[in-house]
Order: C-alpha cells, then sequence, then structure tokens
C-alpha cells in the first residue's frame, strides 16, 4: 500500500496551517509594536523628567542669578552714592574750614569774646576729623616733614574728583600735609581755649578732646613722661582749684593740696587706715571736694579715670625726703610719699565710681583699677577681691569694655596667697584673714556659698583653675605638682559638685573641663612611669608607684562618673537639647558669646564617652600588665600565685573590650576596643614559653 499523504491530506494541512502562521506572525508584529511604544514611552518620560530637572535647576540658577546681580546692583548704586557723598562731603568740610578760618582771623584782632572760642572750637574739630580721616587712608607718611607720600587707592580717587569738583575750594598741598600736621592744629586751638576761654559753653568736651589727642603721636611721644593727658584732666575735674594744665607744676601743684589734708600723725598710721567697701569714705581723698566742669557723664568720668591711672603709676612728694637723714629714715619717707599717691589714685577712681557716673561706659575699667590698687598696697585684700567680682560680673552681663580676663588672673593670684580665707565671708563688709596654705578651692566655697547661682561665677571657678593648671593666653606653664592638684580639685569640684549649687547641669563647658582634667592626669601619670625608670631604691620606686596609683584612680574615678552621671545615656539628649535652647536665645536676643558649636559639643561627648569606656579597660590592662611584670621577676611559689593573679587579671580585661564590642556595634567604641585589644597583645610582655602568654 502506498505510505504517501493523500493531496487531500495535505491540502487540509494547508488550509490549517496556513491562517496559524499568519496569526502568529501577525501577532509578533503587533508586541514588536507595542513594545517599541512602551519604549518611546519610556524615552520620552526619561526626556520629561529630565527637562524638568533641567528647568527647576536653570530656574533656580535663574533665580539666584537675579538676586545676585541685584546685590551688586545695590552695592555698586551704594557705594556710588557713598564714593559721590564722601567726595561732596571733603569739599564742603574744605570751604566751612577755610571760612571759619578767615572768621578767626577776622575777630581774633577784636577779641570778640562770642565769637573767637565759638570758632576755635569748630575748627579744632574740624582739624581733629580731618587728622583721624587720614590717619586711616594714608599708605605712606614722609618720617622727616609727616606730609603724605602715599594715600589708599580708594581714598586717592575720591581726593582726585573732589580736586576736581571743588573748584580750587581744595588744594591738594593742603590734604597732604598729613595727620601730625592737623593734630596739632586741632591741640593749638584746644590749649587757647582752655586757657584764654575757660568759661567756655562746651569747655568739658574741649578738656576731653585735648587729653584724647595727647595720648596720640605726635602728641605723646613729645609728652615723655606722659602726664599731658592727666595734667588735662585735673583741670577738667577740679576747676574750683583753678589749676592751670599749660602752666601749674602738676606734681607740686598735688603735694600741696594733699600736704593740708595729711596731719602730723599720718606717716604713723598710715599702714594701719582700712576701708571695707569701694567707693566709700577715704582717709586719705585728695579730691574730695573737687567740682568738674561743665560735661558729659562719658567725659568727666573719663577724666577721673585717666587721672587715677596716671596716679596710680607714679609717686607724689607729700613728705620732702631729707637728704640728711638715714637711708632707713628716708626709705620710711619715700614708702609713705608711694602710699599716699596710691590712695590719691583710689581718691580719683572713687569719684568715677560715684553715683554721679553710673552710666560711664568704661566703668568695668575703673572698678578693674580700683581692684589693683587695693591688692598692690596690700590695704585690703578681700576687698580687692570683690571689686574683681564686679569686673567679672560686668564683663558677663554689662559692660564689652570689662577687663574681666585680667580680673580673673588677680583672683587667682589672691587664692593662690595665704592671706584671705575665711569660715564666714561677708561680701557686704569683706575683711582679710589668714589661713595656712593655699586651699583655693576652701577660699573659692566660703566666697561663693551662696552665689552660687550667679553666671559669672562660674567664669572665676575656671578661671582660678586655669589659673593653677598655668593656662594662660591659650599657653601652658609649668607648675608645680600641688598646683596641679589644686587646678584639678576646683575643676573636679565643678564638673561634680556644680550641678546643683550653680547650674552647671547641662553646661557645654563641661566637655571643656574633662579634657583639662585627663590633660592633668596624663602629663602627670607620663612623668611618673618616665621616673619610675631612673629611679633604683625600693623607697624611691614605692613612693612612685603611690603617685601612679594616686593618678591611676583619678582618672578612673573621672571615666566612671562621666559615664554613669555626666554622660549618662539619659544625660546626653538633654546636654544637647539645653545648650540648642541656649543658642536659640542668644540668636533671637542677638547675643555674641563664645560658646560651643552643637556639632562640636556633640562630638566633644561622643569622644568624651568613647575616651571614659577605654580609659576604664585601659586601667584593667595596666593592672594586668603590673601583675605580669612582678610574676616574671618572682620566685618560688609567689611566682605561681602571680601567675594565676596576672591571667585572671589580663581575661577581665579582655571581656571588658569584647563587652563594649558586643553592646556598641558598628560605633566608634567598638573600633577603639578592637584597637585596644590589638595593642594589648601586642604590648603584652613575655616569652614564648611563659605560660600566660601561651593561654
Amino acid at each position: 500500500m502506498n505510505k504517501t499523504p493523500s493531496k487531500l491530506i495535505v491540502c487540509l494541512i494547508l488550509v490549517v496551517a496556513l491562517p496559524a502562521a499568519a496569526q502568529n506572525k501577525k501577532k509578533k508584529t503587533e508586541d514588536r509594536k507595542i513594545s517599541k511604544a512602551i519604549k518611546n514611552l519610556r524615552d520620552d518620560y526619561k526626556f520629561f523628567k529630565q527637562g524638568v530637572l533641567n528647568f527647576n535647576n536653570t530656574t533656580e540658577y535663574l533665580v539666584k542669578r537675579s538676586r545676585r546681580n541685584e546685590r551688586i546692583f545695590l552695592e555698586e548704586k551704594l557705594e556710588a552714592k557713598t564714593e559721590k557723598a564722601k567726595v561732596k562731603d571733603i569739599i564742603e568740610r574744605a570751604k566751612l574750614l577755610k571760612l571759619l578760618e578767615e572768621k578767626l582771623k577776622k575777630y581774633s584782632k577784636s577779641k570778640d569774646p562770642l565769637w573767637v572760642p565759638e570758632i576755635l572750637w569748630r575748627t579744632g574739630v574740624l582739624y581733629h576729623e580731618i587728622a583721624e580721616e587720614l590717619n586711616l587712608w594714608v599708605f605712606n607718611e614722609d618720617e622727616e616733614t609727616g606730609k603724605v607720600k602715599k594715600f589708599d587707592p580708594e581714598y586717592e580717587k575720591i581726593l582726585q574728583k573732589a580736586y576736581k569738583l571743588g573748584k580750587g575750594a581744595i588744594r591738594p598741598a593742603d590734604t597732604t600735609l598729613g595727620v601730625n600736621h592737623y593734630r596739632k592744629k586741632a591741640a593749638d586751638n584746644l590749649k587757647r581755649l582752655v586757657t584764654e576761654f575757660p568759661q567756655f559753653r562746651a569747655i568739658g568736651s574741649v578738656y576731653h578732646l585735648l587729653a584724647r589727642l595727647y595720648e596720640k603721636p605726635p602728641l605723646s611721644i613729645q609728652d615723655i613722661d606722659n602726664k599731658m593727658p592727666a595734667k588735662v584732666s585735673l583741670g577738667a575735674v577740679c576747676s574750683n582749684w583753678q589749676y592751670q594744665p599749660f602752666q601749674n607744676d602738676f606734681k607740686e601743684f598735688l603735694k600741696n593740696k594733699g600736704q593740708g589734708l595729711l596731719t602730723a600723725e599720718s606717716d604713723k598710721n598710715y599702714k594701719n587706715w582700712m576701708i571695707y567697701d569701694f567707693p566709700t569714705n577715704l582717709p586719705f581723698d585728695l579730691f574730695k571736694n573737687c567740682q568738674a566742669v561743665n560735661g558729659s557723664v562719658q567725659f568727666i568720668g573719663t577724666a577721673w579715670a585717666t587721672l587715677g591711672k596716671f596716679l596710680s603709676k607714679k609717686t607724689i612728694e607729700f613728705k620732702p625726703v631729707n637728704p640728711d637723714a638715714t637711708e632707713e629714715e628716708q626709705i620710711k619717707v619715700k614708702l609713705f610719699n608711694l602710699a599716699m599717691t596710691k590712695w590719691a589714685a583710689l581718691s580719683a577712681y572713687n569719684r568715677a565710681l560715684s553715683s554721679d557716673f553710673k552710666e560711664l561706659s568704661t566703668r568695668g575699667y575703673v572698678v578693674y583699677f580700683a581692684g589693683l590698687m587695693l591688692y598692690q598696697n596690700e590695704i585690703n585684700p578681700a576687698l580687692a577681691m570683690k571689686l574683681f567680682d564686679q569686673v567679672i560680673d560686668m564683663g558677663q552681663n554689662q559692660d564689652e569694655n570689662s577687663p574681666h580676663e585680667a580680673a580673673i588672673k588677680y583672683i587667682g593670684f589672691l587664692m593662690q596667697e595665704e592671706k584671705i580665707d575665711s569660715s564666714k565671708y561677708n561680701w557686704t563688709k569683706p575683711y582679710p584673714v589668714k589661713c595656712d596654705g593655699k586651699c583655693p578651692l576652701k577660699k573659692l566655697r566660703v566666697y561663693y556659698k551662696d552665689k552660687m547661682h550667679k553666671p559669672h561665677v562660674k567664669r572665676i571657678w575656671l578661671g582660678v583653675a586655669d589659673f593653677f593648671r598655668g593656662l594662660e593666653d591659650n599657653k601652658i606653664y609649668q607648675r608645680s605638682e600641688q598646683d596641679l592638684i589644686h587646678a584639678y580639685n576646683i575643676y573636679s569640684y565643678i564638673f561634680r559638685k556644680m550641678d546643683v549649687e550653680g547650674g552647671w547641669k547641662y553646661n557645654p563647658r563641661k566637655a571643656d573641663i574633662f579634657w583639662k582634667m585627663r590633660e592633668i592626669i596624663t602629663e602627670q601619670m607620663q612623668n611618673y612611669r618616665s621616673l619610675l625608670k631612673e629611679v633604683k631604691s625600693r623607697r624611691d620606686i614605692k613612693e612612685i608607684r603611690n603617685k601612679i596609683s594616686f593618678w591611676s584612680n583619678k582618672k578612673n574615678a573621672l571615666s566612671q562618673y562621666a559615664l554613669n552621671t555626666v554622660f549618662a545615656p539619659g544625660e546626653i539628649q538633654k546636654f544637647l537639647t539645653s545648650h540648642q535652647k541656649f543658642l536659640s536665645r542668644n540668636a533671637i536676643k542677638k547675643m555674641k558669646l563664645r560658646t560651643v558649636s552643637l556639632d562640636k559639643l556633640r562630638k566633644d561627648i561622643v569622644n568624651i564617652k568613647s575616651y571614659a569606656l577605654i580609659s576604664s579597660g585601659e586601667i584593667l590592662a595596666d593592672q594586668a600588665k603590673d601583675l605580669f611584670f612582678q610574676y616574671q621577676k618572682a620566685k618560688g611559689s609567689r611566682k605561681e600565685e602571680l601567675r594565676k593573679q596576672a591571667k585572671s587579671a589580663f581575661e577581665k580585661a579582655y571581656k571588658y573590650f569584647l563587652g563594649i564590642m558586643e553592646e556598641y556595634p558598628n560605633s566608634i567604641y567598638e573600633y577603639n576596643s578592637m584597637i585596644r585589644i590589638l595593642e594589648f597583645y601586642c604590648e603584652l610582655p613575655g616569652s614564648s614559653d611563659d605560660s600566660i602568654s601561651k593561654d
């Protein structure tokens, strides 16, 4: 039988198969179209998305560019206006000065009592204004003539415009006369006012400006003893004395005034003179009855301060020194004169701090210098401390000009001396008492027992600790171990006790204090470990080991207290929150106080926690290594006993670091622990046959 498929079957197969193939081909074509459409949609989306991003970037750029161009335009416009105004100011000032100088010549011939002093004053002020302007813009002056050789390019540009627009009102020769020329001219006019017109309406301002001119070159250079500011100030504050600054001898005049207040017994009793407050009634009050000229609080108050500062550095010979007397007698008289001059300085400060000058901007300086007088003359060191405390209080809250840093240093000096300590200290009427040793912590606790809550007290405590640390002007000076212990104890008291007593609980300076304490510990331990290698006698070795143990215990105590109390897990966020609020309040009040940033505080706390955690393990490691050293040197049954102790100590230290790694995975604490374990094994002393090393 023929097996070949019949034509009918073949036809049937073709009939069925051809439509199916066509259908599949059509489906594949449709799939390709759909895929292409999807791809096109995706490409369009990417293009659209990129376009949106580009548009946003372009818009942001255009906005920034627009703002920048607007700012530049405004700055240039403001600069152009300022420059134009300055040119106009120079021209108008030159015209006015020329007019006033012509009027002064005219009225001086007729000795007009109304216009001469007025024009002298106005021209004097203009000369001073020109001098200070030139002082700001002059680049180079001729050393011999004082004439200007070169101006700042910006000012040169302004002057050239002024020459051109002024049409002869300004001569280049006048502008190049120099700073010294105009200061001298200003001083000459003011001297005429003081000498010829003491009743001038603004005589207080005249005295003030003249005293300030004498503090600057060339007048200050010509004034060899630097006494002219004080001489002029005396004329301002004691107008009823009829004192003439440019005619009377300063020291002779004060000597005559002072001799009328001293008695025959003064030179015998002056060492017992004591004051318990300031300002107050003084036993030798040279300027008590002085009456000042009319002038502002700032001008007259500054005159009193200037006079007091000058007298604090000088000696007036209130009692003549007999050249024929013995050397001992001459020294007694000289000491008396020196003391009386210091009392005279206090008298000037006494007036400057009176109720008439409460608004004096430099009041902090006056209080400081008064405290310095009391300290240097040992009149009442306790009162000196009270004044220094006031200075720091001013510097913290009120008076930016207050020399509070210097005042803190002198409180440090007072804490260092053995003169002032008290079981009860009265700030209203402080008095000096004696104690054995420096005991600064005890003194601070007594003095500030009821004042811990005041903000400035924290700065004093920290400043005194820095003083005993030897820290001054960002430099560390060498101090004795006893002073370092005093510093550490004060730091420690602030770190531990002031939480409750002074509101230090979340103060950001605590992090800084921690590092200062750590530095002292590290420094002392390194010193004693180096020394241990040099000494040989058992007694010295034992003493040094005790010292190392002393500081090691402090290190352990500090680390544990920092970890478990000050920077405990629940306290860290409170620290940061408190400081954030503090920074926000200052930002609202626009106060600029020296403090750490929030990020810096956060990093400090993390580093402290890391150090404290690792430090505790290092103490365990040191103990283990110490036992191992003893084991190596031991003999007999003692050797085996020490071997077991050393092994146990090593295991304890290892487990401690391992525990940190497990408790703080993927952290700086884990990393530091790993490093310490590696160092631990690298430092592990011994040879290959030591059983501890093998273990």
